[in-house]
């Protein structure tokens, strides 16, 4: 994990030179496909940057006077590798934003003095509230362009500062209907009436030391859960820092939000419970609070390297749902919710132990109404990716991979694709819009890969625009996907020539199809 955090009270209270992550694998090892974890926030930098970077990497806080180009060349090759991001909220770029190769992107409350789409491949980029966003057609293949003049709701990431020695931790207010960059502040929380928690804290310590407190600073480290955090003061604020990672040992969740007007921010919630089918394990976050705002939230599954007194290197793990919000009106501002697909245990691709014999089941689950999510990412999981029963949800911005082999490749004649979907929007929903969405699935000959899936299951009052599908693969015209979506019980279904399109010139197999699914 690489975290950089100026903490002055505004950007300009921090200058560097530069910012700059670049493309480290080869082209057809994946170029910047494989790179996570990283952030940056709070800073100014006087030149360029690169930000060759993919899932959980957001850039937030920050005020470029150069240009930001989101992906970059490894060694002396001389073609762009491969980048597939990303999120970047509250940033000025005085300069041009440079695509490249960023296969999607999400951009949230930025001001841009130029976006260069010109010779990138990107397919999916979504624009909310953005000043300088690219002047597009909504639909434009291969370069689809969502364009949303404002926000609908939002807050910005607490932050923490230092003044004159003392530490405090910024909070800045919900807004509506925003445009461009933000630097009001709500309220300021001195770093004393917060509990500061450390390598060595359980739950047990935190829950007491949390007691009286208005926040909890988790300095970077892994915690050992057995029982949840559990949030019972309005208003409190979670900030973690340098990926702080909560591990659920348990079936339990990894913090409950049981209250209203929480924020959470830059927390990686890991499922930590040995794999065990017959056990349901509850939600790694479960929000029953209303009113919240979550930012930088991540949530993973897999069979992972290091090894502590609480984690057994390289043994299969388990998480049945990543994040559930059961309350109303919260707002989740960018989250990556990650079955691994692959893990520092084994060399084996796509048969890594995670991908194999790590169980999950749904990434995202929404019961509550009026539910916002700016920048979606759920990824591999074993059962639907998104499940959305609330009304009035909307969703700005998702990516989706689905898993690269049947997760129940063990019994014979079943398959993902006869239950299971992307993103499932219940019958019983009254309302609901998504903007700028994808879903792409990656076949590996030879392997019992997913199938006949179909990818939007939606009731008639769901409104979708800006949705694609794209099959990765090699030349087989094998039908992976079924159907773009499915209506109301009525299906778009893929055709030979829609899901089987052969590009000669990628040597991959692609699915275009861009259009609104349904609009009312």
């Amino acid at each position: 994990y690489t975290s950089v955090m100026g903490v002055g009270d505004d950007p300009s209270a921090v200058y560097v030179e530069s910012f700059n992550v670049e493309s480290r694998l080869p082209w057809q090892q994946g170029g910047a496909t494989k790179t996570f974890w990283r952030s940056v926030e709070g800073l100014t930098a006087t030149k360029t940057c690169t930000w060759a970077t993919s899932q959980a990497c957001p850039v937030r806080r920050s005020v470029i006077y150069g240009d930001l180009e989101l992906s970059g060349y490894c060694g002396k090759e001389t073609n762009l590798g491969p980048s597939s991001g990303g999120f970047i909220a509250n940033v000025a770029v005085k300069g041009t934003v440079k695509l490249g190769t960023q296969q999607q992107f999400m951009f949230r409350n930025c001001e841009f003095g130029k976006v260069d789409i010109r010779n990138t491949s990107n397919y999916n980029t979504v624009y909310v509230g953005v000043r300088g966003a690219p002047q597009l057609p909504k639909v434009n293949a291969p370069q689809m362009v969502s364009d949303i003049p404002q926000t609908d709701r939002v807050a910005e990431k607490p932050f923490l500062v230092e003044e004159n020695g003392k530490w405090f931790v910024y909070v800045p207010p919900v807004t509506s209907n925003s445009v461009g960059l933000s630097g009001d502040i709500e309220r300021t929380i001195p770093i004393e009436e917060m509990y500061v928690a450390k390598a060595g804290d359980t739950e047990a310590s935190i829950n007491a030391g949390i007691v009286g407190k208005k926040g909890l600073l988790l300095s970077p480290a892994i915690y050992p859960l057995s029982m949840p955090i559990t949030i019972t003061t309005p208003g409190f604020v979670i900030l973690g820092l340098g990926f702080a990672t909560l591990v659920s040992l348990g079936s339990l969740p990894a913090i409950h939000i049981v209250t209203d007007n929480v924020r959470i921010a830059g927390v990686l919630l890991e499922g930590g419970f040995d794999a065990t089918p017959s056990i349901k394990t509850e939600a790694l976050l479960l929000w029953s609070g209303n009113r919240g705002v979550a930012s930088d939230l991540f949530a993973r599954v897999g069979s992972f390297k290091y090894e502590t007194y609480f984690h057994r290197p390289c043994t299969a793990k388990q998480a049945n749902i990543f994040v559930q919000v059961d309350g109303i009106d919260n707002v989740v501002d960018h989250t990556w919710l990650w079955h691994a697909d692959h893990d520092d245990c084994s060399n084996k691709w796509p048969d890594s132990i995670s991908a194999a014999t790590c169980i999950s089941g749904n990434g995202l689950v929404v019961y509550g109404d009026r539910t916002i999510v700016y920048g979606l990412q759920s990824e591999h999981t074993m059962q639907d990716q998104v499940y959305w029963r609330g009304n009035g949800g909307k969703v700005f911005f998702y990516q989706n991979e689905l898993p690269y082999i049947n997760p129940y490749f063990r019994r014979p004649g079943y398959n993902f694709g006869m239950d299971y979907v992307s993103y499932r929007v219940d019958s019983a929903c009254l309302e609901h819009y998504a903007v700028g969405l994808g879903s792409y699935i990656i076949s590996i000959q030879g392997h019992s890969y997913v199938h006949n899936v179909t990818v939007f299951s939606l009731p008639q009052a769901a409104v979708m625009k800006n949705a694609f599908i794209w099959h990765i693969t090699s030349k087989s015209r094998t039908p992976y996907f079924q159907n773009f979506d499915c209506i109301a019980g009525r299906c778009l279904p893929c055709t030979a020539k829609k899901c089987g399109d052969f590009s000669k010139e990628s040597n991959m197999g692609f699915v275009w199809d861009f259009h609104h699914v349904h609009v009312q």
